[in-house]
């Protein structure tokens, strides 16, 4: 009798498991496709008027296309000196409203940060001492100093807060106390958003090279 309660102990251990691997990939599959519905759905009802107006009927995924021209339309005009001009101005004001200003901007960096807009000036990220011997703190290289009395170079790191990469630190760090990683940019800013959360599994992190006389 024991031995019976204990197989079918490990049976339903093995199918409770089993359901739960199977969760774990139809919950985010599923949520994506629904994500994706909704916003095509919503997208495409935008300019559906505009869409029913000309050909006298809706016609589905052309609200998508018109929305994307449009998109595209107006990122050409604003691309040049005097329409930087005008985004300016127009984040600068919304900037100073007190829920407005934090949404835009939040939405603006997660959107930077995905899109890879500012990854230029992240040249390479870096695991370093921080604040105190002993913790380590993840880093951005974004260039190289000498000092001129002695002939030492330094690396220019920016080691962000979490979750506003914003703002931080910026720490003058010779080679030696560096961990070089092989972690992208793209993959490290979406750490920080996320607190985290996005993560990869594992990466390579080791010093430089000893100088050999």
């Amino acid at each position: 009798m024991f031995e019976y309660n204990n197989i079918w102990t490990r049976i339903l251990k093995y199918l409770r498991s089993r359901f739960l691997a199977g969760i774990l990939i139809v919950v985010p599959v599923g949520a994506s496709i629904l994500v994706l519905i909704w916003l095509f759905q919503s997208i495409d009802h935008i300019l559906q008027p505009v869409v029913s107006g000309i050909f006298g009927q809706e016609i589905v995924g052309l609200g998508v296309v018109l929305t994307i021209l449009l998109v595209l339309i107006i990122g050409i005009l604003l691309s040049n000196y005097l329409g930087h001009k005008v985004v300016k101005t127009f984040e600068n004001l919304a900037y100073r409203l007190p829920l407005f200003g934090q949404i835009q901007k939040g939405v603006k960096q997660v959107l930077e940060s995905i899109s890879g807009l500012k990854k230029a000036s992240f040249r390479e990220v870096v695991i370093l001492e921080f604040p105190k011997p002993g913790l380590k703190a993840m880093g951005f290289i974004t260039n190289r100093v000498v000092n001129k009395e002695d002939g030492q170079e330094y690396n220019l790191v920016f080691i962000p807060n979490v979750p506003n990469p914003t703002s931080g630190y910026l720490e003058l760090i010779p080679d030696e106390k560096l961990m070089r990683t092989d972690i992208p940019v793209e993959v490290a800013i979406k750490m920080l958003i996320s607190s985290g959360i996005v993560a990869p599994e594992s990466f390579v992190a080791k010093k430089a090279p000893e100088e050999t006389l």
